[in-house]
């Protein structure tokens, strides 16, 4: 919430209730915030004063919340896949129980590294949408659709729509996951960075 653009002034009950979090948890990570100087806080609520600084300590201890976690396959591949996904994100509710993530999200923000295989956070609405649409069978013949089933729905909360109809995970969801997507991932990750997150951030300093 706090280092997705605009770097906006946050009270401690817009937290709460935006992050779905205990006051206590807020709490925590406001002092914290301020202890490190990492954020400053005044009358009208909490701020971040260095995001690049809290977003790389953030990536360092990031770990994906995943349930369930398959792999299938489609015959589907070029503009008819995509017209697929298309019509599977708008049928889950514009992104609300399916997006695209990691390579496949950071194809339409900040493009970089590509992947044959396309990735998605979906919860179980999400999956059975995704399955339908994509002619998705199994993986039999080596996978090229990837789902990950995420354990809370924070994915979905800051999710953007870069192009109409394409939804997918919000800018620093989208870096987080590919910092740990392996060596190509990395690179992606500080590609966006780059690109998209530094400037936006900048922009409201």
């Amino acid at each position: 919430m706090l280092l997705t653009p605009p770097i906006r002034v946050w009270k401690v009950k817009e937290l709460v209730e935006e992050a779905g979090v205990s006051l206590g948890h807020v709490s925590n990570m406001r002092k914290r915030l301020i202890d490190q100087e990492l954020a400053r806080a005044g009358k009208s609520g909490l701020r971040l004063t260095r995001p690049e600084e809290t977003a790389r300590a953030f990536q360092e201890s990031y770990k994906p919340h995943i349930s369930n976690k398959k792999k299938y396959y489609s015959v589907l591949h070029g503009d008819q896949m995509e017209n697929a996904y298309r019509k599977a994100l708008t049928e889950a509710e514009a992104g609300e129980h399916a997006v695209l993530s990691s390579f496949s999200a950071a194809r339409w923000i900040a493009p970089y590294a590509r992947q044959a295989a396309n990735f998605f956070y979906a919860d179980a609405a999400g999956i059975e949408i995704l399955v339908k649409h994509l002619q998705l069978e199994p993986e039999t013949r080596g996978e090229n659709v990837v789902i990950e089933e995420p354990r809370e729905d924070d994915v979905f909360t800051k999710r953007i729509e870069p192009v109409s109809g394409i939804w997918c995970t919000g800018l620093v969801q989208t870096w987080l996951d590919l910092s740990v997507a392996g060596e190509r991932g990395k690179e992606a990750a500080e590609h966006l960075l780059q690109q998209r997150l530094l400037p936006a951030w900048k922009e409201t300093e």
